[in-house]
């Protein structure tokens, strides 16, 4: 099915993600500029580390080219490491976060959580200036000296959720919504306001269909769960779009296994035509010649 598909999707984008945290986790040019220990003997090195460190980005952007875009924040410099270069934070802020619904302060706040992994919703600001909502896979770093350390932050490649998301709403009409496991929404394909109180407690069974009616309107809900993560994927289609094309779907049946049938019958007419004609044929012949039935009679005879 189309929600599948849509699973199959996020998954191996998850699974991308996860792994290129993998490796910027444990990069250990990353690691030294996170816990700065060797720059309070050193300090005249650490502008040439962070540019070096910029260069294994660079390698690890070609690498995952599923990702959309990536960066790690340094707490105690209040740095941003991207590839191929590296920004004080409020630079990186105003270039691709700045909005109205998240401020630079709770941005920063985010990357200052203690061993904190998951995905939440962000906007960010593309190449024209555009604010597109996205999806943020963060992992912060362990604190150090009780004090936070800095996090990796990798966005999902929003183009292909919504291209995903869209080719979903074409097929079901209704809402099409992706969940965290504290039953967040993190992607929907709607514009306008979800139903009123969604039956979070029965999407979290797992793989589910059920009928649900909201504000006087009746749902078909599907719900299937992440294989690598805890998010859910869900499709609430309008009971009336739902049972319209399950009778488009039912008729075709009904069309197809008549026209199977009619064929059916007409092949087995020729070839019982074809067939028989070499044996009527036959027998019109002995008919024709009374004089080879009689008895004792053969070739010779």
């Amino acid at each position: 099915s189309l929600l599948k598909q849509l699973r199959e999707l996020m998954d191996k984008q998850i699974e991308a993600v996860d792994r290129l945290n993998f490796e910027l986790t444990l990069n250990t040019k990353v690691r030294g500029l996170l816990d700065q220990h060797k720059y309070r003997a050193y300090p005249e090195e650490y502008l040439y580390d962070l540019h070096d460190a910029t260069k294994d980005l660079v390698i690890y952007q070609s690498a995952y080219a599923m990702t959309d875009f990536f960066y790690v924040y340094l707490a105690s410099t209040d740095t941003v490491m991207l590839p191929g270069g590296y920004r004080d934070a409020k630079y990186v802020y105003d270039q691709y976060h700045r909005s109205d619904q998240l401020s630079y302060e709770k941005w920063t706040g985010i990357f200052q959580k203690n061993k904190f992994k998951g995905i939440i919703p962000m906007m960010r600001i593309d190449e024209n200036g555009i604010e597109i909502p996205t999806l943020a896979y963060i992992s912060t770093y362990n604190y150090d000296d009780g004090k936070p350390s800095g996090a990796n932050v990798i966005m999902l490649d929003q183009d292909k959720i919504l291209t995903a998301i869209n080719n979903l709403e074409v097929f079901s009409k209704g809402h099409v919504l992706i969940t965290d496991a504290n039953h967040q929404v993190l992607v929907s394909n709607s514009n306008t306001a979800l139903p009123a109180e969604i039956p979070f407690g029965e999407l979290a069974k797992g793989s589910t269909m059920f009928l649900w009616e909201s504000e006087g309107k009746r749902y078909e809900v599907f719900s299937i769960p992440s294989t690598v993560s805890q998010l859910q994927y869900v499709s609430m289609i309008p009971s009336e779009v739902y049972w319209k094309k399950a009778a488009l779907v039912r008729n075709l049946t009904y069309l197809s296994i008549a026209v199977s049938l009619l064929g059916g019958g007409l092949l087995t007419f020729y070839f019982l035509r074809r067939n028989y004609n070499p044996v009527q044929r036959l027998v019109r012949a002995f008919k024709d010649n009374p004089s080879s039935s009689k008895r004792g009679a053969n070739e010779f005879s």
